[in-house]
């Protein structure tokens, strides 16, 4: 998967792009703060209506919040990708959907959506509010700083990096029905990573912070789970067969990594 690189050159050029988009959005005023959904581009159009439901249009995303909270739910009765944000600090009633910029692309035979956010430079105290709904999902990969990460119903590579040497970090929460064989990578220098996944899931696991936790149910079946090492601060395992890593790390939370999500009947 891309960087944003390809999409914009760099954050500071984020609110000429955004602005383009401007005639298209909409805004609401709520107690919260302006909330505004974020135009777009190059979406598909959306299914014909028919008799029978089609299958649910699956998508990837990548995801960029230089200063706030980033919420992504899967939701198989949506149609297409809708994407909202929130500015409860913004002094004015500017619609906050001036500030995001997406982009839908088709990348190696997947769709992908991609999301930058940054809020004004002359308003260094405004978080932006992301709200991202897809209707089926392959691969998530999210940066941010100053906002809690949390993804409902994710399948796919899973990666998540919350702060950076210079900026504070905050929770994560991954929470799906789904095996992930392919990969979850969960950071963050500030707050709690809790990974709760199907039962099925399997990898290379790595999970290390001030205070860890790991319960897979399905070990007591045997021959899950071999090279096992663990502390009060880390644990290493390889567990079911696949050998893609699987990364939990909070630098002064909880690192908790559950395998107990069964799956829907």
């Amino acid at each position: 998967m891309r960087t944003f690189s390809v999409l914009m050159s760099s954050l500071v050029g984020l609110a000429v792009i955004a602005a383009g988009f401007s005639g298209c959005n909409s805004t609401r005023n709520l107690r919260r703060g302006p909330q505004g959904t974020v135009a777009i581009s190059n979406l598909p159009p959306a299914p014909e209506p028919s008799r029978v439901a089609p299958p649910p249009m699956v998508w990837a995303l990548d995801v960029l919040n230089a200063q706030g909270s980033v919420t992504v739910h899967v939701d198989p009765k949506a149609v297409l990708p809708v994407v909202t944000v929130r500015a409860p600090e913004l002094k004015d009633r500017t619609n906050p959907a001036l500030w995001v910029a997406s982009e839908a692309v088709e990348e190696d035979g997947t769709r992908l959506l991609r999301v930058a956010a940054r809020g004004p430079e002359e308003q260094k105290n405004v978080s932006l509010y992301l709200s991202i709904t897809i209707p089926a999902s392959d691969g998530v990969r999210v940066r941010n700083a100053g906002g809690a990460v949390e993804l409902w119903g994710v399948a796919g590579k899973v990666d998540v990096e919350s702060g950076d040497p210079v900026s504070r970090g905050s929770s994560i929460l991954v929470k799906t029905r789904a095996p992930l064989t392919t990969g979850v990578r969960a950071v963050t220098n500030t707050g709690d990573v809790r990974v709760f996944c199907g039962e099925q899931s399997s990898g290379l696991v790595d999970v290390r912070g001030a205070r860890v936790s790991v319960v897979t149910p399905a070990l007591s079946k045997g021959g899950r789970l071999t090279g096992a090492k663990h502390d009060a601060t880390a644990f290493a395992a390889r567990i079911g067969a696949s050998e893609a890593p699987i990364e939990i790390k909070s630098v002064k939370g909880l690192a908790d990594l559950r395998f107990d999500q069964k799956a829907k009947k």
